[in-house]
């Protein structure tokens, strides 16, 4: 419905409701709900048996403008006005719809068999595909995401920055991710990834990530969960398990690292 037309008839029924008895019977806005309507008075008038019953309501509008609500006794009417969006507006509404799509198709399509020959993988391409798979998270915001030069390249223990989108009442919070290549049957342990606390304190992040092609290391997990706890800082861990799944939801990725 358009918003400048409802909230002018709003306005009308306001401003002359309690001296023109017409203003309400056209706009139906004096308290019960078509009442007076031309359309509820044909109907009574075919089924005179039908019983009146006021269906008391109340209008709200939004603090912008933008849209407002209908409160009766049994419902909530929700009116809001609609515009052809354009240009940058048009990719961003389909990012969403697409960020949107992949957070319910996480929780409710069973993961398709995929493989990945991380022997074709440098540790750069590696990098690559790290980075892609936080622009496609939910969690985080793509418009912040940095990847820190090259692979081995003196980047100070991060290979990608970036910040969580912000959510009511809490700030975004920053997540340095580090990315291990390794043979597929061998495992990251401690002594691959460094002093994960200094890298924590030497750039103020609240949040870390782990992310290899292999398994991750029994000690690596407790020393992590100990950081976690000590510091009050969240940490994330992407095995090759949760990589190859995440992989397998995403044919555009697949496609474009080619996947089978």
């Amino acid at each position: 419905m358009p918003m400048g037309q409802l909230l002018q008839a709003i306005a009308c029924y306001e401003e002359f409701s309690h001296s023109r008895d017409e203003y309400r019977h056209k706009l139906s806005l004096d308290g019960s709900f078509f009442q007076h309507s031309p359309e509820m008075n044909n109907l009574y008038g075919r089924y005179p048996d039908l019983v009146r019953k006021p269906n008391l309501y109340q209008v709200f509008t939004s603090e912008f403008s933008d849209f407002c609500v209908v409160s009766t006794s049994s419902a909530q009417i929700v009116l809001f006005d609609i515009e052809q969006v354009k240009g940058n507006e048009s990719k961003k509404f389909i990012d969403a719809t697409k960020q949107l799509l992949s957070s319910l198709e996480d929780e409710l399509v069973v993961d398709p068999d995929v493989y990945v020959d991380w022997s074709r993988f440098d540790d750069e391409l590696f990098e690559q595909i790290c980075y892609d798979i936080i622009y496609h998270s939910s969690k985080f915001d793509r418009n912040t995401i940095r990847k820190m030069g090259k692979s081995r390249s003196r980047d100070g223990g991060r290979d990608i920055v970036v910040f969580t989108r912000p959510i009511a009442a809490e700030k975004p919070k920053k997540y340095i991710f580090q990315c291990k290549l390794s043979g597929r049957e061998s495992s990251i342990n401690t002594s691959n990834v460094g002093s994960v606390s200094d890298v924590i304190d030497q750039y103020g992040a609240e949040g870390y990530g782990l992310m290899c092609n292999c398994y991750i290391d029994s000690t690596l997990f407790d020393r992590l969960d100990g950081i976690s706890s000590s510091r009050r800082v969240e940490v994330e861990t992407w095995s090759g398990f949760e990589i190859e799944r995440f992989l397998s939801r995403r044919p555009a990725l697949k496609q474009r690292y080619e996947i089978t």
